[in-house]
C-alpha cells in the first residue's frame, strides 16, 4: 500500500510534469510561429512591383560573358521601372525574324517605397537625379556567382591568385567586413573600398564603394549579389549605406519577381 507521503509525492511529480509539459508545448508553439514568420518574411509579394501593365523582355544567358545558341531568360516587369540611362548590350530587336536578347536591363527603384522613381516630379521640382532616395538596379543572366567568388571578381583580382589569403577587418556598422589584398590592382585600391556584406555571420553580398575624398562630391556604392538565375548590381549613394538592408531586400525581391 502507498503511504500518504508517497501518494503526495506522486501527485507533486504529476503536477510538475504537467507544468513542464505545458512550458515545453508553449515554447514549441512559439518557436514554430517564429520560424513561420521568418519563412513568411522571405516570401515575396510580387504584386507590389507589378502595378500596371507588364512588358516582357529576354536576358541573354551565358557563362563568363560567352553566349551560346541564343539561350535566354524570360523576364516580366512594369516598364515604369526602366531607367532612361543608356547601358551596354544589344536591345531587344528582331533580326531575321528572331528576337535577340539583351545582355542586361537597368531599373530605377525608390528605396523607401519600392515603387518606380517619379522622374516627372524630379524634373518639375528640380530634384537632383543623384538624390538619396533611389537605387539603380542592373540585372543580367550572365552567370550566378557565390560571395566567395564574387569578392575576387568585384575587386579585380586575377583568377590565378584566388587561392591567396585576403586580409579582413570587421566594420561593426551595417554588417560589413572590409577586405584587402596585395593582388587588388592599384587603380582599384586607390579608387574603391571593398566589403563583404554579412547577415548572421554569412556573406550575402559584396559591396564596392568609392573612396571618400575631398574631390568626389557624391561617392557611390554598388552591391553585387545573385538570386536564383539573376545576378545584379545595385548602385546608390554612399551617404545612405545605413539603408543597406532595405536596399538588399528590394533588390532581391525585384529580381526574383522578374521571372515569376
Amino acid at each position: 500500500m502507498w503511504s500518504k507521503d508517497s501518494i503526495r509525492f506522486a501527485e507533486i511529480l504529476f503536477e510538475k510534469g504537467i507544468y513542464f509539459f505545458v512550458i515545453f508545448l508553449f515554447t514549441y508553439i512559439i518557436n514554430i510561429i517564429l520560424m513561420g514568420s521568418e519563412i513568411f518574411a522571405d516570401e515575396v509579394d510580387c504584386n507590389s512591383y507589378r502595378n500596371g501593365e507588364l512588358i516582357e523582355s529576354r536576358l541573354a544567358k551565358s557563362q563568363y560573358g560567352i553566349t551560346k545558341d541564343y539561350s535566354y531568360l524570360g523576364i516580366r516587369f512594369n516598364p515604369a521601372y526602366l531607367s532612361d540611362l543608356v547601358i551596354f548590350g544589344v536591345p531587344v530587336e528582331r533580326r531575321d525574324g528572331r528576337v535577340i536578347p539583351k545582355k542586361a536591363e537597368l531599373f530605377d527603384i525608390d528605396i523607401f517605397s519600392g515603387r518606380p522613381v517619379d522622374w516627372g516630379r524630379y524634373k518639375k521640382d528640380n530634384i537632383d537625379v543623384f538624390t538619396e532616395t533611389h537605387l539603380r538596379l542592373l540585372v543580367d543572366a550572365m552567370g550566378v556567382f557565390g560571395v566567395e567568388q564574387m569578392k575576387f571578381i568585384v575587386a579585380g583580382i586575377e583568377r590565378r591568385v584566388w587561392s591567396d589569403k585576403l586580409l579582413y577587418i570587421d566594420n561593426k556598422e551595417n554588417g560589413l567586413v572590409e577586405y584587402f589584398s596585395k593582388n587588388i590592382p592599384e587603380y582599384n585600391r586607390e579608387k574603391y573600398d571593398h566589403f563583404i556584406y554579412k547577415k548572421n555571420g554569412i556573406g550575402i553580398g559584396v559591396l564596392r564603394c568609392d573612396v571618400k575624398n575631398e574631390y568626389l562630391i557624391n561617392p557611390q556604392c554598388s552591391l553585387f549579389a545573385s538570386v536564383e538565375d539573376i545576378s545584379y548590381e545595385a548602385s546608390f549613394r554612399r551617404s545612405i549605406i545605413g539603408k543597406l538592408g532595405l536596399i538588399k531586400r528590394h533588390s532581391d525581391a525585384f529580381s526574383r519577381c522578374l521571372t515569376r
